[in-house]
């Protein structure tokens, strides 16, 4: 059964996503004990907070943007949750780059492509005039 852990709001500003990277980082401790995992679940909260922030609201700093962790003995699950129009993100897109050559690594998609390598599922659903993305990590 899904437990609430954790809900969070904080304004779409980009110096704020630290903060809100970092809670969901302690909070996800409690439960992963693997500093790289740990590591990586921040980064997607980090990510996915930078794409609301920049595409969905284009930095309008009166925005919130609402965080919520939820935990399940088999693994926790991440909602950011927006109020911006409805948009469309592609989780499929390829990344074609040279990986021995920095500069042909594309200019966007690179936080999306992290978010579905690193998360075990991941999804954006319109709910009630919001749009969530939930990213979910086993933990067994």
């Amino acid at each position: 059964m899904e437990e609430k852990i954790l809900s969070l709001n904080i304004n779409a500003i980009l110096d704020y996503i630290k903060f809100a990277s970092s809670s969901v980082k302690i909070i996800s401790s409690f439960f992963i004990n693997n500093d790289e995992m740990l590591n990586k679940i921040e980064l997607c909260i980090v990510e996915g907070i930078t794409n609301i922030i920049e595409h969905s609201y284009e930095f309008n700093t009166e925005k919130i943007i609402l965080i919520d962790i939820y935990y399940c003995e088999s693994y926790l699950k991440f909602n950011l949750t927006d109020s911006a129009k409805e948009y469309v993100l592609n989780f499929n897109k390829e990344l074609i780059y040279d990986e021995n050559d920095i500069n042909s690594l594309p200019e966007g998609g690179m936080g999306l492509f992290l978010i579905k390598e690193i998360m075990d599922e991941v999804y954006l659903k319109r709910i009630n005039n919001s749009n969530v993305l939930t990213m979910i990590k086993k933990i067994i």
